[in-house]
């Protein structure tokens, strides 16, 4: 790569990352497609816009893109993070693993090991997320993100001292700015606590609670009262973080599940639908929308929407056989009311 073009990439790069943390997604992929009409087959801005056709749920796309890369820089370690993280999306996690173990043997970067260590964890694999998150700290044994991965690991293993003292420690290193870690800190700090107790606790620590941190006691709190089978209250909850992040797809699918449990299976569908373009690899919330569209009769409206979501994913043909079961729901009934 000239010189020029090199400070030119960086520059844009640079643009596209101020783009994607005020999440102006769209106006961040113009930029790239622009630059790709300057420098076409650029490595760096085609895994740019591989990242930006993932965030907007298109995992083709993404994958052709670092397909390309790969075919002219087979250890390419950003293309080989696209293609984990296209793995990762479809749930075929020990694929993703090869594919993000491969990247960290090119690169050791800590963003890596974070989805190294999410993937173990999604295959149970505690051990080997443990094992990664000391290697890290040999080296950085200071270092915070490495101690909030590790207090994760804990967590998912059941050492809950452990975990509350990794917590404990980032969140003092970083002010307590990690809303997600302090959601976790005080997930631990609740367990074993009678469920009222713990409602009453959550109630309490959210009349003092803004932005971010409210969002998670939010989803905390709903989360609670969804396990006690409340879900009136619980979607009371959700709807209330919805507010603060309006296109979250986990408070949209709790949504979803908490009308859908309390048998008001037509509203349902919205939340469920919404969630469900987000991951179109999950089972569970397949499985509802499929119960929903047949108990409120919306047939028609379940066909079109999960051709829509081939349309957009070709990967998913295995949604074809939802539609044929939809499609004899409709024959079905045609034929029984002749």
């Amino acid at each position: 790569m000239a010189s020029s073009e090199y400070f030119r990439v960086k520059k844009v790069i640079e643009q596209v990352r101020a783009l994607k943390k005020n999440k102006e997604f769209s106006q961040a992929r113009e930029v790239l497609e622009r630059s790709l009409e300057e420098y076409p087959g650029n490595n760096f801005l085609q895994a740019s816009l591989a990242d930006l056709y993932l965030r907007d749920n298109n995992p083709s796309k993404a994958e052709s893109l670092a397909d390309e890369i790969l075919d002219r820089n087979p250890g390419d370690f950003r293309a080989l993070t696209v293609k984990g993280d296209v793995f990762y999306q479809r749930r075929n996690y020990p694929q993703a693993l090869e594919f993000y173990e491969n990247a960290l043997s090119q690169k050791e970067e800590k963003f890596l090991a974070g989805k190294l260590v999410k993937t173990y964890h999604r295959m149970e694999k505690y051990p080997e997320a443990l094992s990664l998150c000391q290697r890290f700290l040999e080296k950085e044994p200071e270092n915070a993100y490495i101690k909030k991965l590790r207090a994760q690991t804990y967590e998912k293993m059941g050492k809950d001292e452990q975990a509350r003292k990794d917590y404990g420690e980032y969140l003092e290193k970083k002010g307590g700015e990690d809303q997600f870690a302090y959601k976790e800190n005080i997930k631990l700090k609740l367990k074993g606590k009678p469920p009222e107790a713990r409602v009453k606790e959550l109630q309490n620590l959210l009349k003092f609670a803004q932005g971010e941190k409210k969002f998670h006691l939010l989803n905390l709190l709903g989360k609670e009262l969804e396990g006690q089978k409340r879900y009136d209250e619980a979607l009371e909850q959700y709807k209330k973080a919805l507010e603060i992040e309006p296109g979250d797809s986990f408070v949209l699918k709790q949504a979803g599940f908490c009308l859908y449990r309390g048998g008001r299976e037509d509203e349902a569908l919205f939340y469920l639908e919404e969630a469900f373009k987000a991951d179109p690899e999950d089972f569970y919330t397949r499985s509802a929308l499929l119960s929903s569209y047949k108990k409120t009769g919306e047939i028609e409206r379940g066909i079109e929407f999960f051709k829509g979501i081939i349309q957009k994913d070709p990967s998913q043909k295995k949604l074809w056989g939802v539609i044929r079961k939809l499609s004899k729901e409709v024959e079905d009934h045609d034929e029984n009311n002749q």
